[in-house]
């Protein structure tokens, strides 16, 4: 086993096993038609909104909105379903409906029939798929590498994740003139159900329990206590969940911004992507190499604060370079972000109730975003989205300061190993 490990730089150690190798194939492709799907949506709304003479924030805020309900009702349960099934048939036919859903919208827009009444419902489809897709793909990785290599499975799983969202929209932006925004839909849905396909070669990933299964809402309360109960997660999500709530929704309004403020078009746009998620990618591969980052619980927050001084300087810039810089400092800023906090939840969280605190978490993003997104649209209609996007990176600040002075938060964590 030592000398297979070898084999690989120490921040590739995560590559030595073969389940996390074809979790990861699957990963990889069917990340990569989510992100040109998110992409495609986004226009496909800005050019519904000029067609019928409305805000494209205001529309997109009202698209990301719908997925409320469906997040709000199911989000929990979906965590109990995460902890009771299964996961790699779960992720297999909740991964393949969201691709489905695409192609079908896909075939509309190609059609000329894609309304905005039908996007709505598309979108409310895709957040329940969601509610399922994102924690077990969360909660899968530990058993595919074990605690040993876990940083290592995170670090490569947002490289990944950084690398999708890259190749993505800048497949997107490329294919967008030929085929048209439809056919760039159709692409997107056709590749999440090409990344179903390897995981049907991972051996089944049923959970370990602890012991006599207890109902539903048992269950469901189960996670919750966890949670509460746990002071560094409960902070680390609450500094997150304000992230979510104030800033993260410029990723889903940053087609308006685009259209409204910078006055660029589709290619540009998708160069913003591209250099975003390059920031991702050379975060995520120096996390992968930090075994010792789960010590300290102070550098979500630190990271989370330097997001929102940074999208107050991001929304002032007119320029194309200064605004690929600073948004690719931005992806990296969020991959810390994202990345500890995921190591945290993982090497602290037993198994068995591994699918209800991811789930928990991913409620924060289906919850927030929509929220954020109609927050700040609705403030963008306003006061102009620039302003709207400068204040929510200002909320986040004093968000931050607030969590960073917990003191379970500047106290360092003892690693077992």
């Amino acid at each position: 086993m030592l000398m297979q490990r070898r084999r690989f730089p120490p921040f590739f150690d995560a590559l030595a096993h073969r389940d996390f190798r074809v979790w990861l194939l699957g990963f990889i492709v069917g990340t990569a038609g989510e992100a040109m799907q998110k992409f495609s949506v986004g226009w496909l709304v800005v050019l519904i909104a000029k067609a019928e003479g409305a805000s494209a924030s205001l529309f997109l805020g009202l698209l990301f909105a719908v997925g409320l309900v469906p997040a709000i009702l199911l989000g929990p349960i979906g965590g109990v379903v995460v902890d009771r099934v299964d996961r790699r048939l779960l992720l297999i036919l909740s991964q393949g409906a969201s691709g489905f859903i695409v192609v079908l919208l896909g075939v509309a827009a190609i059609s000329g029939t894609a309304t905005f009444w039908m996007m709505l419902g598309v979108s409310g489809m895709l957040t329940i798929a969601s509610v399922l897709v994102i924690p077990t793909r969360q909660a899968i990785q530990p058993r595919l590498v074990g605690e040993r290599d876990l940083p290592s499975a995170i670090g490569l799983s947002y490289v990944a994740l950084s690398v999708s969202w890259l190749v993505g929209p800048l497949l997107g932006g490329i294919l967008i003139g030929p085929l048209g925004v439809g056919g760039v839909l159709l692409a997107s849905g056709l590749a999440q159900l090409l990344g179903t396909a390897p995981l049907a070669f991972l051996p089944p990933l049923r959970v370990i329990t602890d012991g006599q299964r207890t109902g539903m809402l048992r269950s469901l309360v189960d996670g919750l206590r966890y949670v509460r109960s746990q002071a560094l997660l409960l902070w680390l999500f609450v500094a997150f969940g304000a992230s979510v709530l104030f800033v993260d929704a410029y990723l889903n309004l940053l087609p308006a911004l685009a259209s409204d403020v910078l006055l660029i078009g589709p290619v540009q746009l998708s160069w913003l992507y591209v250099a975003e998620n390059v920031g991702g990618i050379l975060a995520g591969l120096v996390i992968a190499s930090l075994r010792r980052l789960g010590r300290f619980p102070i550098v979500p927050v630190v990271a989370l604060l330097t997001v929102g001084l940074l999208m107050g300087l991001f929304v002032r810039q007119r320029e194309i370079v200064p605004l690929l810089l600073i948004i690719a400092c931005l992806g990296i800023a969020a991959q810390v972000v994202n990345a500890s906090i995921s190591l945290f939840v993982q090497t602290t969280t037993p198994d068995h109730l591994r699918g209800r605190v991811n789930s928990l978490w991913n409620l924060l993003i289906e919850i927030g975003m929509p929220s954020g997104t109609l927050l700040i649209g609705l403030l963008a209609t306003a006061i102009g989205i620039d302003d709207a996007l400068a204040l929510g990176g200002l909320a986040l600040v004093v968000v931050c300061l607030g969590v960073a002075s917990r003191p379970v938060i500047r106290r360092p964590r003892t690693l077992s190993g």
